[in-house]
């Protein structure tokens, strides 16, 4: 199933997924944790945000019985994406703040990373770019410290779009050159046309 979704085959995922959910329910495994998320993250891709927050509020009441703060983020984490996607962005924030809350605690500097740029993206929306710029900052610090490289490309861009709607072009360029380096790089594509897209307005 994580197979097929990485080649971008959700529905035939999803099969494998519900045959999953029920031999791991009949043998009462922990791993219906990870299936529901997969299965939400799965449903996501394809647009169906009903049953994606399905999925993953069903993985989130299985965690209410259990001591797992990772995974409790994790999920927290998911379900603030989706209603980021559908532009619920007051309980996007909550979600992402119970999960940052949790990730801060048990120091999980390489997931805090997403959920402080997920914060970040959010402040963007509601057009409070100092309090963006803030977030941004501190993700890009995590992002560091653990070396997801592709994170500080994303990171990097959006400091440049920042920088360059304040009015400090140069400021912007220096961001967007470091997101074109890494995303050189690494082959990100998305990531790499859309910096020299920032550099080429810069």
């Amino acid at each position: 199933g994580l197979t097929l979704s990485k080649q971008g085959k959700y529905r035939e995922a999803i099969e494998y997924y519900e045959r999953a959910l029920r031999m791991s329910r009949e043998h009462h495994r922990n791993s219906e944790i990870d299936i529901l998320g997969a299965m939400g993250n799965a449903a996501l891709e394809q647009g169906d945000y009903p049953k994606a927050l399905k999925n993953q509020y069903e993985s989130l009441a299985i965690l209410d019985t259990h001591d797992d703060p990772l995974r409790r983020s994790v999920v927290l984490s998911n379900i603030g994406w989706i209603y980021l996607e559908v532009h619920a962005l007051d309980k996007a924030d909550n979600f992402f703040e119970r999960s940052f809350i949790i990730k801060r605690d048990i120091e999980d500097n390489f997931g805090l990373t997403s959920v402080i740029y997920n914060r970040g993206m959010i402040a963007c929306k509601r057009n409070d770019k100092a309090g963006a710029r803030k977030l941004y900052e501190e993700a890009l610090q995590f992002a560091l410290s653990v070396g997801r490289k592709e994170s500080e490309a994303y990171i990097e861009d959006s400091l440049g779009s920042i920088e360059l709607n304040e009015g400090a072009p140069k400021d912007a360029l220096t961001h967007f050159n470091r997101a074109v380096g890494i995303a050189t790089t690494l082959n990100l594509r998305t990531i790499w046309c859309a910096s020299l897209i920032g550099k080429g307005h810069a």
